[in-house]
């Protein structure tokens, strides 16, 4: 049989027409494919319905996109042949969905030029993903704000020599709109976005973000695309993930985060997120949480605060009057790397942290 396609998408009979001959003249004289004279206007035949699909899957996989009009006789086609009791060769790709390309060799993937890592803050690189916990009150929100606005502003921030300011979305899933705001007074950083959970269910009647939902996952995902981000925080794990009847401790409870997490990645923007520790110390839940991490880092209050004054974070603390901690590098792909100032990442540092954009 012979095969006509017009890349301009024309329909087969036009072409045909234009040059005189008929569907019949296309085919050998085999009554499987040849299309009967005399048939029924619109009655849809095996052998058609093959040749409809082979035309269109070559415009697809010439670079064409099918039309309106062509998707609705590819899905025709497919019909028709399932109602012969086969199984069609190939399906239409979803309209907006890009085609899943497949395997390449490896000499071929050696030349793809992938995008690189880049360095945002210190250790933390874009296409990176990153786990912070704490017990409740050992200052994990405060690190996490210093880090973002340190992001946001392109500025060195315990030690860490920024690459410049990247776009940052930092959303927040427990505290009050009001708490929020009071710990980010006095800080003007317009590539600094913040998302509260329930100051926006309050104001809007929407409910609360839930990343383990597609439409939660969409909002994300929409957010990061529309505003160019660089950098999300993810504060935190609990409150922003909910999975109606599993256990928040279990493997089941954390797969829809994490699939949105991946998704992140492979978007190039770095993911910090923060979670609550466990009794024992460790984050909640099952090590699987921590395996596509990057960075997984425990904050601890430093047990002597006799020199501080300050008992939890105050923004009207004077500066350098901050609370002590130690971040503990848990789990560091690429511990060997060093700073801007050629200094090894150090397994464990203890910080003083102050009101978010302050001295520390």
């Amino acid at each position: 049989r012979a095969l006509v396609h017009c890349f301009a998408g024309c329909d087969t009979e036009d072409v045909l027409a234009a040059v005189g001959l008929e569907y019949r003249q296309l085919f050998r004289d085999d009554t499987d494919w040849r299309p009967v004279n005399g048939r029924t206007p619109g009655a849809p035949y095996l052998a058609d319905a093959k040749f409809t699909l082979e035309m269109l899957k070559l415009t697809t996989e010439g670079g064409g996109q099918l039309t309106e009009k062509g998707r609705a006789q590819c899905l025709d086609a497919i019909e028709v042949i399932k109602a012969a009791g086969e199984q069609p060769a190939w399906f239409p790709p979803v309209p907006g969905q890009a085609t899943r390309p497949g395997p390449v060799s490896q000499p071929e993937f050696d030349l793809i030029e992938w995008p690189p890592e880049e360095t945002i803050l210190g250790p933390f690189k874009t296409q990176q993903l990153a786990l912070v916990y704490a017990p409740t009150g050992a200052g994990k929100t405060m690190f996490n704000l210093n880090l973002a606005y340190s992001m946001s502003q392109g500025v060195d921030v315990f030690g860490w020599k920024s690459a410049g300011p990247v776009k940052v979305l930092y959303i927040d899933g427990e505290m009050s709109a009001w708490e929020l705001k009071s710990r980010l007074e006095g800080l003007h950083a317009p590539n600094l976005l913040i998302y509260s959970s329930v100051g926006m269910s309050m104001k809007s009647g929407c409910g609360p973000l839930n990343l383990a939902t597609p439409e939660g996952q969409e909002d994300l995902l929409r957010w990061v695309e529309e505003h160019e981000i660089k950098a999300v925080f993810l504060d935190n794990l609990m409150s922003l993930n909910y999975v109606e009847g599993v256990s928040i401790n279990s493997d089941e409870s954390f797969r829809p985060f994490n699939r949105v997490c991946l998704e992140l990645r492979s978007r190039g923007v770095l993911v910090i997120t923060t979670d609550h520790a466990n009794l024992a110390g460790g984050p909640h839940g099952t090590k699987t949480k921590t395996w596509h991490m990057n960075h997984s880092v425990s904050i601890k209050e430093v047990d002597d605060q006799a020199d501080n004054e300050m008992a939890g974070f105050d923004t009207s603390t004077p500066v350098g009057r901050g609370k002590r901690i130690r971040v503990v590098w848990e789990k560091h792909r690429g511990r060997e790397e060093s700073g801007a100032d050629g200094v090894l990442m150090t397994e464990e540092i203890v910080l003083t942290i102050g009101a978010v954009g302050q001295d520390w």
